[in-house]
């Protein structure tokens, strides 16, 4: 976690292992570049962009997105807790590639990170958000 990342910031991480069999102990993940920091992080293949903000938010927020699904397709919006519990589900079925939704979660929810999951078929992405009320 950082509140100081810039756009062109290049983010890696090191992972150590104390396990004396794993070889090499210390291993470094792809850097990445950061675009925008509150884009979206992609995980699997989404094609295009997805923005959420603001972040952090009051549980109130807006995705803008563009992909290249056909329009009509199904688009699952979830949002999960930190220990994995659905807390919001929706789907849209945007009639163009460009599309926007707002977000509004219950206000019984506790601050605290969560994480925004868009799921179409065969495309996936994924972002973590701060939810401070």
């Amino acid at each position: 976690s950082s509140s100081t990342l810039s756009p062109g910031d290049h983010i890696a991480v090191e992972m150590f292992s104390y396990d004396p069999c794993a070889m090499p102990s210390l291993v470094q993940s792809n850097e990445i570049v950061l675009d925008n920091p509150l884009d979206i992080v992609s995980i699997g293949n989404w094609e295009g962009s997805v923005n959420l903000y603001p972040n952090p938010n009051t549980g109130n927020f807006s995705i803008d997105a563009v992909s290249k699904l056909q329009p009509g397709q199904r688009i699952s919006i979830v949002v999960l807790n930190m220990v994995g519990q659905r807390v919001y589900q929706s789907e849209i079925a945007p009639g163009t590639s460009k599309w926007s939704v707002n977000v509004r979660l219950n206000e019984g929810l506790a601050n605290g990170l969560y994480t925004l999951q868009l799921n179409a078929e065969n495309m996936r992405a994924v972002a973590p958000f701060v939810l401070a009320r």
